[in-house]
């Protein structure tokens, strides 16, 4: 085996390593991509719900209480 030799199978070691974690950021990054974008949809319905009346409420069969008590949540509880 020569220098050669070497000094390419280090560059496709590092090559292979630096393509694992830039697979593994940007699968990091979709996670948490789809993840705040879940909250902003919670927080937005959430919002929403806590603003509808009472005769909007019943037309869609849910309760004052429970639209309370969902409109309660924290954003990041489902």
């Amino acid at each position: 085996m020569n220098t050669n030799d070497i000094c390419l199978r280090k560059t496709i070691f590092r090559d292979t390593q630096n393509a694992k974690f830039t697979t593994q950021l940007q699968q990091t990054l979709q996670h948490w991509k789809e993840r705040l974008q879940h909250w902003r949809m919670n927080w937005r319905t959430r919002r929403q719900l806590s603003q509808l009346s009472a005769y909007q409420l019943k037309d869609i069969g849910i309760s004052t209480g429970e639209a309370q008590q969902e409109a309660d949540k924290s954003f990041w509880k489902d």
